[in-house]
Parts: C-alpha cells; structure tokens; sequence
C-alpha cells in the first residue's frame, strides 16, 4: 500500500516585528533629536540712578551786587517732578552769611517754585561763592546749590602790606589807592600808627588815585604799624581800608 507523504503546509511570510510596537510615545519620543528650548530674556541696560523728583533747573546763580548793597537775594528755581507729596527735610549753607527762608517744606505734585536765600557780605568783596545742599524725603542724595556774587571793592590798595626783610637797608616802597565808588573820594591824611616810620601821601588823581610812600627811619628790626587812612566823605565801618608795614 502506498504511503502518501505528509502534507505540506503552506509557508508563511515571516511577520515583521515593530520594536517600538507597545511602547509609550514618551519612549518614542526620547528617540527624536533633542529640542532646544529657548526662552526669551528682557536684558535691562544700567542708565545710573533714577533722577531726583525735586528738579532744580539752576543749580548754580551768578549774581552782581552794587556798591550801596551789604546782602544779596538768590532764588533757585525748583520743581516736584514726583506724584505724590515732597518734603524737604534739610536745608545746610556752607556759611553763616547765606541764610534761607526756609529749612523745611511740603511740595505737592507738581509744584513749581523757588528756594530763596539771603547772601550777607556787607564786609566781604570780590568774588565770592557759597554752598548750600537740599534734602528730601525721597531717600535721594542731598542736591547742591551755589551761590556766586562778584561785590565791588570800594578801595583798591596795592601792596597792602609793605614790608622790608633787611632793617640794614631802609628803602622807601610804594603803595598805590584807587577810589572806585561811584562819587570821589579824596584822601586827606595818611599814618603810621607806630614810630619808626615815615609815611607821605601823593596825590596822582583828585579823588580817585593816590600813591603812599612809606620808608623805615632807623635800622630797627621787627617793626610793625597800620597806617591809618583818612578820607572824605569817610568811608562805612564796614569798608574801612587797611594798610600795613613791617620790617623784618
């Protein structure tokens, strides 16, 4: 009897197998190329410190005062720049003769104005300066004011002080007066309030230029004298002239 051969099964295709099949898509993800997350930066550029809310548009007045005044008034002109209320708390002058009006003060928002001082100089001359620094609450640093003045001098003297470094070699040295107030002056008498010396006046411009001659009348050392300057009209306690002589 014959013997049929076992049947053959028919081959199947081999199934191709998915290595990622079942796993998460966080899996699935991780095998992606990394993603650079950028996040966006807001970089501040350092201006300095914010302003003062107190603006104060001169910080600095020049002034010229005439021959009759002895004060000077300066006016800062000030403004709150700030929304809400400014005190100022501290007003300092660098000198007894400024004097403000005031030391402390409320602004309110956007009050403008001026901060007043008065500049004393009743013996003073030339150009002078003074300082003064305001201070608030707004936790700022204190502001600086000055104050300029150039006060005309009544009576230019030139050396004001004479002086001879050798008592062996008593030469005559000269000085000279210049009257600047607006009316003439003449100089009636010059002299030294110590003996020792001879002191002569010479009139070079009536009422207005004079020249004083001083010389040592001996060889005696360590001398010293005012010369005493008298004039007319006479001149205010204030702007008295004062000339001097010494001898080594």
């Amino acid at each position: 009897m014959a013997v049929e051969p076992f049947p053959r099964q028919p081959r199947q295709p081999k199934a191709w197998h998915n290595p990622l099949a079942g796993r998460s898509k966080t899996f699935q993800l991780s095998l992606m190329p990394p993603r650079i997350l950028v996040i966006p930066t807001l970089v501040l550029a350092a201006t300095g410190a914010l302003p003062a809310q107190l603006y104060l548009s001169e910080p600095v007045k020049s002034l010229k005062a005439d021959f009759t005044s002895e004060q000077t008034l300066f006016e800062f002109p000030y403004t709150n720049r700030s929304g809400v209320a400014l005190k100022i708390t501290d007003i300092s002058v660098g000198c007894g003769c400024l004097r403000p009006e005031v030391t402390s003060k409320t602004l309110q928002p956007g009050e403008t104005g001026k901060l007043r001082f008065t500049f004393d100089h009743a013996t003073r001359e030339g150009e002078q300066e003074v300082k003064a620094t305001v201070t608030t609450d707004d936790g700022k640093p204190a502001q600086e004011l000055t104050a300029k003045v150039d006060i005309p001098t009544w009576v230019d003297v030139s050396p004001k002080l004479l002086f001879w470094s050798d008592p062996e070699k008593p030469t005559t040295i000269i000085s000279e007066i210049r009257i600047n107030t607006p009316e003439a002056r003449k100089i009636k008498a010059v002299k030294a309030a110590t003996p020792g010396f001879k002191v002569e006046l010479e009139e070079i411009e009536a009422g207005r230029r004079y020249r004083v001659k001083a010389t040592p009348e001996g060889k005696t050392p360590h001398l010293l004298s005012e010369v005493s300057i008298t004039m007319e009209p006479a001149l205010p306690a204030t702007k008295q002239v004062r000339m001097f002589l010494r001898v080594m």
